[in-house]
């Protein structure tokens, strides 16, 4: 294993709104770098949004609203100054040897994984989603692991067949046996988090008013929303349009999102992100997106409704599209006020390095 693995001051287990953001929060205040699960999330800019003009890709949803899996960790570890490591496997046994090691030194490990295959989850839940995120942090027998999965209230066990099958399981966007650690962490400092918080705000807000492509950002809100006002239309089985928006929803509301397509997350990063650096602005930003988190909430119900009722009315599908559309238009308006006071503030520089040799 590359460099000296940070062996963790404390594990606490902590319930989290997003698998992702959850687990890098528990391994930097393990590390000795408490940040709350807010911070990271609008430090690494989870928040975003994408929609491919296709109806499915590699088998899975053509919708997204937050930035690739796997860049929270990173980016917040870049942005804070913390070592890491992070690596993948071809052999499985290579992979569950390496976990058994690092666990065995007392090193909490962050775990990509297939909530298909975790027997600890109900199985009203499993199904084949290969980007859900959990934490090891010791074993309870030879063939258990302790787990710590931010969507429970309690740490849970997991078998070591079943762990392995989870890590390793096929399909799209395959775990590969990801697992990730911190390697070392800064001492905390106002200034390092006030650095942190400026540099993801700032790569948030302008891939979300200014990206000058119509899948990413507002302008992708805005193609979902045209696209769905054609589903009743473009699909002959009206059931074929209602799994279109039943998968919107899903994403916003279901897929570790904390409700509303990550907006109330990203809400709260505002929030705190304004009592640090005390600008009231940051409040003002806050609200605003917490307002569009309710319109998105808004959109899912009526959806939800929709679908319920069985029929693919163009009627229905334009009310829900003009609620997507207006979410658009509001969000490409915050994040532009946003992007111009944010990019004009400057940012101290980083000496340290910020991933392990």
């Amino acid at each position: 294993m590359k460099g000296e693995p940070a062996v963790p001051l404390k594990f606490q287990h902590q319930l989290a709104a997003h698998c992702e953001s959850g687990v890098t929060s528990c391994l930097l205040g393990a590390a000795g770098l408490p940040v709350s699960e807010a911070l990271v999330f609008g430090i690494g800019s989870g928040l975003f949004f994408v929609h491919l003009p296709m109806d499915k890709l590699f088998g899975g949803p053509t919708t997204s609203f937050r930035s690739v899996p796997g860049t929270i960790f990173k980016k917040a570890c870049k942005r804070l100054g913390v070592r890491y490591e992070m690596r993948t496997y071809r052999s499985e046994d290579k992979g569950m040897a390496d976990l058994a090691a690092l666990v065995e030194k007392g090193v909490l490990v962050g775990l990509q994984s297939s909530v298909y295959w975790l027997e600890y989850l109900p199985r009203r839940f499993r199904f084949p989603f290969n980007l859900h995120n959990v934490v090891a942090y010791g074993r309870a027998g030879p063939e258990t692991w302790k787990l710590s999965d931010p969507v429970l209230d309690e740490p849970v066990e997991c078998s070591d067949v079943s762990l392995r099958r989870a890590r390793f399981a096929k399909g799209a966007f395959p775990p590969k046996g990801r697992l990730y650690h911190v390697v070392e962490a800064p001492q905390p400092a106002p200034e390092l988090l006030r650095r942190a918080v400026l540099l993801g705000a700032r790569e948030t807000s302008h891939h979300m008013s200014s990206i000058p492509f119509s899948i990413f950002g507002w302008r992708a809100i805005h193609l979902l929303a045209k696209r769905m006002e054609r589903w009743p239309r473009r699909f002959k089985d009206p059931k074929d349009a209602l799994v279109q928006l039943a998968t919107i929803v899903r994403m916003q509301e279901e897929i570790g999102t904390g409700g509303a397509g990550f907006r109330y997350l990203g809400a709260a990063f505002l929030q705190e992100a304004g009592q640090l650096l005390g600008q009231s602005e940051w409040q003002l930003w806050s609200e605003q997106l917490t307002g569009i988190g309710d319109r998105w909430r808004e959109f899912a119900a009526r959806s939800a409704r929709i679908i319920k009722s069985g029929e693919a009315k163009a009627a229905d599908f334009k009310e829900v599209a003009e609620i997507v559309r207006e979410c658009g238009t509001r969000e490409r308006d915050l994040f532009a006020g946003m992007f111009e006071v944010v990019r004009k503030l400057p940012v101290p520089e980083l000496s340290q390095p910020t991933k392990a040799a």
